[in-house]
């Protein structure tokens, strides 16, 4: 029996998209730091329901390992994601692309078919905020239960996104902070990366230095990057592959 296996659950910044594609995410340096096997499930674009039911849906070799890990990289919170007409059962796990997601909260990008574009627009109708965190609650559901029955460890750092603490749940919940519901996340056990709770953060201000930064989509929008984030993130928003490896290298050290 092998000894050591991460699945790795999120979206682009999993994928490795923009720093060169699987082989330069952080996933594969962080396994091969701490001498493990990986498969990288990252979904490009994806939302927190589709990136946490995807392990469900093949027969992944885990249980060849003594040891499973699942890394789970939670991505914006108003995603949502419905399975593809053009999914096929058969497809590669580690490239098929079973859902489609929609940001009822964004314009409709111009590249999308006319149908994403108007489905969108319909979402946006009726969309609120506390539907996207109902949806990571689900999502987070599902992997415990995953990582329960296959008897995985689970690590979570998010992608981007800030709010991922209790306080931006409770309001976009808009619950009691003493509802249980909302208590039951277990923020507390997040990764923090030199104080950095998501990668984003990790990058802009832990690499680059940048000390008061903008959100991810303002930068993105404006294409004003600080000259001094440009060697370690893309215009797309996406970490380099620098960034990836030294993601990876901290990681590796929370394992040691």
């Amino acid at each position: 029996m092998k000894k050591k296996i991460i699945l790795g659950l999120g979206d682009s910044f999993m994928h490795g998209e923009e720093a060169g594609g699987p082989n330069f995410s952080f996933l594969k340096h962080y396994a091969e730091a701490i001498d493990a096997d990986h498969i990288n499930l990252g979904i490009v674009g994806g939302g927190n329901l589709g990136i946490t039911q995807k392990p469900l849906l093949y027969d992944l070799p885990i249980w060849d390992y003594e040891e499973r890990i699942v890394f789970f990289m939670p991505t914006g919170l108003d995603r949502l994601d419905v399975i593809s007409p053009t999914w096929r059962w058969d497809g590669e796990p580690t490239s098929a692309r079973e859902f489609t997601t929609y940001t009822p909260t964004m314009d409709p990008w111009d590249g999308w078919p006319v149908e994403h574009r108007e489905m969108e627009r319909s979402l946006s109708r009726f969309w609120l905020p506390r539907m996207g965190a109902m949806n990571f609650i689900i999502g987070l559901r599902t992997i415990e239960n995953y990582c329960m029955a296959n008897e995985c460890s689970l690590q979570i750092f998010p992608a981007f996104s800030d709010e991922y603490n209790k306080e931006s749940f409770q309001k976009r919940m808009k619950v009691d902070p003493n509802n249980g519901l909302l208590n039951s996340i277990p923020f507390e056990h997040f990764l923090k990366i030199d104080g950095y709770t998501n990668f984003y953060d990790f990058v802009i201000q832990g690499l680059a230095g940048v000390k008061f930064p903008k959100t991810m989509d303002e930068y993105i929008e404006t294409q004003r990057w600080p000259n001094k984030a440009r060697k370690f993130i893309h215009n797309g928003g996406h970490p380099k592959a620098r960034a990836h490896e030294l993601l990876a290298q901290e990681l590796a050290k929370l394992n040691k």
